[in-house]
């Protein structure tokens, strides 16, 4: 029969926090689901403790190894190819569920409306106990081209969002491979298309397990540049964003695009390219930050998106105030505002 919930994992590596993930989702109340793993081409080539442990604990899955390495997008994608259920729960790795109940409140609240075809839930951090809360109230959010626009950004963080099988499926495209954000993609056109934006405004994902002698990859890890070897040349995911979004939401979109393409981007600029400017600044120094926004300039970030000549200098004139902010400002200041500036490049806050 078909599940109510497929639990979508693209895995690579990893493995002893996608274990701890699956005991954690064995002790869910809520039994009408299945697991959908899809491994992109990991170097231990899979992890016999997982086919076992879920054999033993009787839940139902699909275990597949990629044939090629397809990165983030690509195996998200694979991954709901597995799925059979009526919806999709994306969810990362090294995330899980809060606790028995959460899988429960998931599907109460899909459920509860008909025409539901995302679903966003609040997470909390397990490195310092801080609550993200991407939605405010429980029930139905919005539907249509405004709410997409409004809450794009929310899909950011993947554990915790779930998408209508169906529909997610027949929207697969590799247009936007290498943005690292195909839920938001299928998010935004999905809720832009006119399905109900479902909210759970309970803490019902923890986000970065910790296990003892285990570590997940950092971007404060990385060396830092040398001024002598110049600005160093960046593949930045975030600079697809705008297109990406602009792309899901296009067919839904009445009259001119030039509004919707200036809120996309103003978005980008204000919350999330100015956060990590700020914090690539703090972590790895000066000349990664001006790398960064080399490879963020608005003549890359807006080349899948159409641009009149008022937005063009509206555009450049507010890239270049949010890169000076990012320079000037003290790092003290920096400091004191980051929470609430994570929380805005995480999600808007509502």
């Amino acid at each position: 029969m078909q599940p109510f919930l497929s639990i979508c994992i693209p895995q690579y590596s990893r493995f002893p926090f996608l274990l701890r993930q699956l005991e954690i989702l064995h002790t869910q109340k809520y039994r009408d689901f299945e697991v959908c793993i899809t491994d992109d081409q990991s170097p231990e080539k899979g992890d016999q403790r997982i086919r076992d442990f879920l054999e033993a604990c009787q839940i139902p899955y699909r275990y597949e190894i990629n044939p090629v390495n397809l990165r983030y997008d690509g195996n998200l994608r694979a991954a709901i190819h597995l799925a059979k259920g009526k919806y999709v729960l994306l969810m990362g790795n090294d995330d899980a569920l809060a606790d028995e109940s959460s899988l429960e409140l998931i599907a109460a609240q899909l459920q509860a409306v008909s025409k539901a075809g995302a679903l966003l839930a609040n997470y909390r951090s397990l490195a310092d106990g801080k609550v993200f809360r991407r939605v405010k109230r429980t029930g139905i959010l919005g539907r249509g081209l405004k709410t997409a626009l409004e809450t794009f950004r929310d899909y950011s963080f993947v554990s915790g969002v779930a998408l209508d099988r169906a529909k997610a499926q027949a929207l697969a495209t590799d247009r936007w491979d290498g943005s690292e954000q195909y839920q938001m993609y299928l998010a935004s056109r999905i809720v832009s298309d006119g399905a109900e934006l479902v909210g759970v405004a309970e803490v019902v994902i923890h986000c970065g397990l910790q296990i003892p002698g285990e570590d997940v990859d950092s971007y404060a890890s990385r060396p830092r540049p040398r001024w002598r070897e110049g600005l160093p040349k960046l593949n930045v995911p975030l600079a697809k964003e705008a297109g990406l979004v602009f792309d899901a939401v296009l067919p839904a979109t009445r009259g001119p695009v030039r509004g919707v393409a200036w809120k996309i981007q103003r978005q980008i600029y204000q919350f999330t390219y100015g956060y990590w400017l700020f914090e690539y600044r703090r972590t790895l120094g000066w000349l990664y930050a001006a790398g960064f926004a080399r490879a963020m300039l608005p003549s890359k970030t807006e080349s899948h998106i159409p641009v009149k000549a008022r937005n063009f200098w509206k555009t450049r004139i507010f890239f270049s105030l949010v890169t000076l902010a990012g320079f000037l400002v003290p790092r003290f200041i920096f400091e004191t505002a980051k929470p609430f500036l994570y929380q805005l490049a995480k999600g808007k806050i509502r």
